[in-house]
């Protein structure tokens, strides 16, 4: 009996100890899946509010940003909904992102239809948002607030408890007065986690997480994640304000670099306007200033043509007279010699010391070289009329030809051999050109220059070495009914560099005093612009230059100030 007691005991004992081991191990796994549970909870956040803060760097759109937002942390922490509302500068506001869950209306959808649902919950001071949520968490403790509004007024309201949230589990045991309860009401809230968020140090709204179907005790880890989130909001929200303020700096900055660079080339285009201007003011000025050097010019060859025409005329009319009677007294004194032979002694000393027949070759010469004396002054007075032409300035038939040797006559004693160099030569070969209509004295003026540069080009060659100078002109007309004169020289050629800006007014390679750089810039003109042509220069250095002259046989009227064409060079 005693063995069988203590056998029963000890049964007893370990059934006793089984059943301890047995709910001790149930207590532990329990515990376990409690802690593995949470442990997964807590992962499960961790990854939610990454998602949400990669989000946030995944785009600079601020409701893209709101809406991600709002949505995930309502996943997260399984609440009913999440709004994020914006504060004005006057303390009202608006709903800008909301989350919902089924069956629950959207505040943000209301806010439209409903406008006092913002305004019940800002205007009055005792039943406000800004009384429930008006300080930061530590991290913003030593942030500046915006003092222009109803923080000022009530110093700083909740933020002197240093409170960074608000959180409210049953509004019902909060202590609430009746407005709020009421508003709170209208917003199908039960329980909340109002967190406020900064940007830049001063409030810029809040994140509201609300549970609307029952009370709900929220735990630490939720809170700390809408704190996070509200948090980032604020940096993301700072760096979108960074990224704006650098855009609106950028397009101001491009934008005042476009007004700089417009007005740079506005100047710029003044500036060539006014040069441009300048220079046609200067040619027109020198332009009159040779018109009235042509008109002086004029008015002196006829001035002094008249003057010595009538002398001239006089003795040229006068000199065939005075040849017959000169003759007429040599056949006299022939013939008194031939009939009295033994005249007395004085006489016939007299015609001793004579030479009679040589005196009367020497008259003979001495009259023809007066003749022929009196006729260069002629044909001299007759190509200053011809190259001036004051009488004739309108347009007309003329000869070109005629133009082009008074201008050769002119310019005779600078053809003349010098000590630095033989003759110029000049060879011409005209064609069959009939009268051309045109404007005379202009037209001389531009053989004149073209002459002109063409002897500098070969004294210029002159000076180098020893060679035969010669100036060639030729002249033809083609089938289009086109004047061609060409005029050309063997001297030293025209570089590139010169060549393209030959026609440019007051452009010149001269030595200073040389020229002033107008004489082909004119020509230009009176060809292009008064004759409808053309005025090109073929040339290269060490061969000479050939310049060619087009103008129509039968040339318009034009207007001095019409727009010419552009210089060519060849």
């Amino acid at each position: 009996m005693a063995i069988d007691l203590k056998i029963t005991l000890l049964s007893w004992g370990i059934a006793i100890i089984t059943s301890g081991l047995a709910l001790m191990l149930f207590s532990r796994s329990k515990v376990s899946v409690q802690m593995q549970k949470a442990l997964q909870e807590s992962a499960e956040r961790e990854k939610a509010l990454a998602r949400a803060i990669q989000r946030m760097r995944q785009t600079l759109d601020i409701q893209k940003i709101f809406n991600a937002t709002t949505s995930e942390l309502r996943q997260v922490i399984n609440c009913d909904r999440v709004v994020i509302y914006r504060f004005h500068s006057d303390w009202s506001g608006e709903f800008v992102a909301e989350s919902v869950g089924d069956g629950w209306r959207s505040l943000s959808k209301e806010q439209l239809s409903n406008p006092k649902l913002q305004e019940n919950s800002l205007l009055d001071e005792h039943c406000t948002i800004n009384n429930i949520v008006t300080e930061p968490d530590s991290l913003f403790e030593n942030y500046l607030v915006i003092k222009d509004t109803y923080l000022q007024q009530t110093q700083g309201g909740f933020y002197n408890q240093r409170t960074p949230y608000r959180v409210v589990e049953n509004i019902y045991d909060a202590g609430f007065n009746a407005c709020y309860i009421k508003l709170l009401e209208q917003l199908q809230a039960k329980a909340y986690i109002i967190v406020p968020i900064y940007s830049n140090r001063q409030l810029w709204g809040l994140l509201a997480t609300y549970q609307n179907s029952r009370s709900r005790q929220w735990k630490d880890t939720e809170i700390n994640i809408v704190t996070q989130i509200s948090n980032q909001l604020g940096v993301a929200l700072e760096h979108i304000e960074l990224l704006e303020q650098t855009k609106s700096q950028s397009i101001a900055l491009q934008q005042e670099i476009q007004e700089r660079l417009a007005a740079e080339a506005l100047l710029k285009l003044q500036k060539q306007e006014l040069e441009k201007a300048l220079i046609n003011l200067k040619q027109a000025e020198l332009q009159l200033i040779q018109n009235e050097k042509m008109v002086a010019l004029g008015q002196l060859v006829a001035g002094i043509a008249h003057e010595i025409n009538n002398p001239i005329g006089f003795i040229f009319g006068n000199l065939e007279y005075t040849n017959q009677y000169i003759q007429d007294l040599l056949h006299l004194v022939r013939l008194y010699h031939h009939e009295y032979p033994d005249s007395p002694s004085k006489f016939s000393e007299i015609f001793k010391e004579v030479d009679l027949d040589l005196v009367s070759q020497d008259l003979e010469n001495s009259m023809s070289s007066m003749q022929r004396g009196v006729q260069r002054i002629w044909q001299l007075v007759l190509s200053l009329r011809n190259f001036s032409r004051l009488d004739e300035s309108n347009i007309k038939l003329v000869d070109i030809h005629e133009g082009l040797d008074s201008t050769l006559l002119l310019l005779q004693h600078r053809l003349k051999a010098t000590q630095f160099r033989p003759e110029i030569g000049v060879i011409k070969k005209y064609g069959q050109l009939p009268l051309t209509t045109c404007y005379p004295s202009q037209l001389n003026q531009v053989f004149m220059h073209l002459l002109n540069n063409a002897i500098d080009a070969l004294e210029e060659r002159s000076h180098k070495e020893n060679f035969l100078p010669k100036i060639w002109i030729y002249t033809e007309i083609s089938d289009t009914h086109i004047i061609k004169i060409r005029i050309a020289d063997n001297g030293c050629g025209i570089p590139p560099t010169v060549l393209s800006r030959l026609f440019d007014p007051f452009f010149t390679s001269k030595p200073v005093g040389k020229g002033m750089g107008l004489g082909l810039s004119i020509s230009y003109q009176i060809i292009v612009l008064q004759h409808q042509g053309k005025l090109t220069c073929h040339s290269a250095p060490g061969q000479g230059a050939e310049f060619v002259i087009e103008i129509p046989l039968h040339c318009s009227a034009v207007t001095v100030g019409a727009q010419c064409l552009a210089p060519v060079q060849g």
